[in-house]
Formats: structure tokens, C-alpha cells, sequence
């Protein structure tokens, strides 16, 4: 992808998966400079706090499958004609449920790659039951999506902010068990590699609005006749800080992630 920035000169930035060499690879296209000490590699998947930015993503390069295996040349075959047990085929996730959308396979991680606290249903049939039993949690508590096992009798884990009296704050929910020792907060952003399991993040409350700021009730005008030239509002904006529109719309192949690098 690339980060942009219209009021600097170094500006523009196309964000790249190598480490060395990386203007002499791109000679033809003039480039100005390099960086190569950061370790971002793969999907754009977030955004940092440096608002005089906007980040957009490379869809082309988001949706390249992985690199699929080479056949053996051995011609002797795999023993194993089953398939483990303790992996779920990617179409046992099944479809995303409405107000659910399906992650992928793995547990479902925040933006720091943190497990969450859930609480645990037992002997729960699909994973369209499991979201209704999330359903249930979120009227009291915050349900950021849930992790669910179709192969294991404790496989529906509804995910939450919160840290404790799970299973008390949803027995009318019927909660058969909890887990508060994990850190994960917020939007489920990614997956672990852990394959037995199908994450799926609640839409609501991913799309729930930051909390906007009301005016300050302190600050009042000033009694002087004349306006206090410390209350004076900025009429232009901040050189230091691009305004949303400043990122302007989608462009073809790329997603616009927001401010920030």
C-alpha cells in the first residue's frame, strides 16, 4: 500500500515487503529515498496514530492467494489419507451470520495479536446457535465476536472486553464456563494459527462510533470587551495535521484504511 501526505514534499511512501535494495529495484520508476528499517510484511491490516498521514491498502496485493505447494516429485504417496482431526476445513467455518462476519480460520485477535476473555457455552450445535448465545452476552456485556470449535463440547466462546464476573453477568444466558485471563480489547482485527477453531467478529460493535467529545462546560467567553486573543479560534487548519478529506475517496486497486500510518 502507501502512505500520503499532500502537505509534505516526501510525501508519498509505497510501503513494500523487502529490505534491501529497494531503490535500485525501482531505478525506472525515479525514485527520491528508501527506508528499510521497519518490519511491517504482508496485508495492511491497521493504522497508526500519525494523523498528518493517510494509509491506503493495495487490494491487488490483499487479495493474492498464498502461494500454493509444489507437489512432491516423490511418486510414493501420503500415508495418511485422513484428514486431522484437529483441523477444520475452511468450509466448516460455514457463511458469515448476519451481524457476524466470518474471520477466517484461527482465534480471533485484537490489534496488538491478543487473545480475549470469553465466556464458554457447552455442547452448541452450529455456528449460527453460537452467535445466538453471543447475542444473548452482548444485552450485558461488550461481545467483540466469538471463536467457535463445531468438534469439541466446549467449542462456542463468546469474546468480551471485560475482565470479570463473566458468568455472572450473563447467567441469564446460561453459561456453562469463562476464561478472564487473556488481554485482548476493542475490534477484532486478525487470527492465530490456531486451525481447530473459526473466528467471527460481531459487526455491531465494530461498527459502534468512537465516543465523541462533548464541549468543555468550563470555558466560558470572555467578560472583556475585546475577544481574548488566546480564545481565538484557528481558522485554518494545522500544517502539522491533514483534514479527512485530504485523503480524498477510494482509488481504483486501493482501499482507504484512514488517517494514519
Amino acid at each position: 500500500g502507501f502512505d500520503y501526505n499532500a502537505q509534505m514534499s516526501q510525501g508519498c511512501r509505497c510501503l513494500v515487503d523487502e529490505s534491501s535494495n529497494l531503490s535500485s529495484a525501482v531505478s525506472g520508476c525515479s525514485p527520491d529515498g528508501q527506508n528499510a528499517s521497519n518490519g511491517g510484511f504482508g496485508k495492511v491490516i491497521n493504522t497508526n496514530t500519525n494523523n498528518s498521514f493517510c494509509c491506503f491498502r493495495n487490494d491487488l496485493t490483499s487479495a493474492a492467494p498464498s502461494a500454493s505447494i509444489a507437489p512432491s516429485t516423490s511418486l510414493m504417496p501420503s500415508i495418511s489419507l485422513v484428514p486431522s482431526q484437529s483441523s477444520i476445513p475452511t468450509e466448516e467455518c460455514g457463511p458469515s451470520i448476519e451481524n457476524y462476519s466470518k474471520m477466517g480460520k484461527g482465534k480471533c485477535l485484537d490489534g496488538d495479536d491478543a487473545l480475549y476473555n470469553f465466556v464458554r457455552f457447552d455442547d452448541v450445535a452450529s455456528s449460527e446457535e453460537c452467535a445466538e448465545k453471543c447475542n444473548c452476552a452482548s444485552q450485558t456485556l461488550t461481545v467483540q465476536g466469538f471463536d467457535y470449535n463445531a468438534q469439541m463440547s466446549q467449542g462456542c466462546r463468546c469474546l468480551v472486553d471485560e475482565s470479570s464476573n463473566l458468568s455472572s453477568a450473563v447467567s441469564g444466558c446460561s453459561p456453562d464456563g469463562q476464561n478472564a485471563s487473556n488481554g485482548g480489547f476493542g475490534k477484532v482485527i486478525n487470527t492465530n494459527t490456531n486451525n481447530s477453531f473459526c473466528c467471527f467478529r460481531n459487526d455491531l460493535t465494530s461498527a459502534a462510533p468512537s465516543v465523541s467529545l462533548a464541549p468543555s462546560t468550563t470555558i466560558k467567553p470572555s467578560t472583556s470587551s475585546a475577544p481574548s486573543n488566546s480564545l481565538v479560534p484557528t481558522l485554518a487548519p494545522s500544517a502539522s495535521l491533514s483534514p479527512t478529506d485530504t485523503c480524498g475517496p477510494t482509488i481504483e486497486n486501493y482501499s482507504k484504511m484512514g488517517k494514519g500510518k
